[in-house]
């Protein structure tokens, strides 16, 4: 999860908050796949075709290379998960810097209503 300027003095409207975090969400996702795809195409390719001189085929003598960079791979986004869902349990949960979402609220006996809604804000 990127840092954005907590510093700021005004909270964002719940719709500049989604949409700052969806941006960046797609931003990263596209450049990981590419990378992602980018190792299955070009680089083992080209690392079994000089270690046993064949062309994606799927070598027996490959399966522990393969199985080896799967699990480093696999790891590595584990890691990034938990680390961003830390770093979402900390920014939710300060206390001494300004609220990051604008909510309002208006009272017309007997009700209060919200803007976001409760369901606005759990979606």
């Amino acid at each position: 999860m990127r840092e954005i300027d907590f510093d700021r003095k005004q909270p964002m409207d719940l719709s500049e908050f989604s949409e700052y975090f969806d941006v960046y969400l797609s931003k990263i996702l596209v450049e990981l796949v590419k990378d992602y795809q980018n190792v299955g195409d070009m680089y083992l390719k080209s690392i079994e075709e000089c270690t046993v001189k064949t062309n994606g085929q799927g070598a027996k003598e490959m399966q522990p290379y393969y199985y080896y960079w799967e699990r480093r791979i696999f790891n590595a986004i584990t890691k990034m998960i938990i680390r961003a869902l830390s770093a979402n349990k900390v920014l939710w949960m300060r206390t001494e810097k300004p609220s990051l979402i604008k909510m309002t609220a208006s009272y017309a006996h007997p009700e209060v209503t919200y803007h976001p809604t409760l369901d606005e804000l759990r979606g």
